[in-house]
């Protein structure tokens, strides 16, 4: 039976290695932040989406619910609790299609 050092020849396995020692390392800073509101809304909300369908897609993947009585209006304000960062996805439509999202930042402990 062979070992798997009997697979590679010795002058290849060498010049791998060196090339593997010299190859350029990457630093990095952490795992990378992941952004979930900011993820789904840019995955669901797509502008000239028509209003149903939108706030079906936040209520039911973002699991949002709007603020009463701007439902209608042509900013659909849903307030997010969960989150450490925003405080709320603010929905902007034209002719009742979507035309642009924002999400709105907290700023402090008094969410200003």
């Amino acid at each position: 039976m062979s070992s798997p050092r009997d697979v590679m020849p010795d002058d290849t396995r060498k010049a791998l290695h060196d090339a593997v020692a010299k190859a350029p390392v990457a630093q990095s800073t952490g795992p990378a932040e992941l952004d979930v509101y900011r993820r789904e809304a840019a995955a669901l909300l797509t502008p000239g989406l028509p209003r149903d369908q939108a706030a079906q897609r936040i209520e039911a993947r973002m699991a949002l619910e709007p603020v009463e009585g701007t439902g209608e209006s042509a900013c659909v304000m849903w307030p997010i609790v969960q989150s450490l960062k925003y405080n709320r996805l603010d929905v902007h439509f034209h002719n009742d299609a979507l035309v642009s999202w924002d999400l709105r930042i907290i700023n402090g402990a008094a969410g200003v």
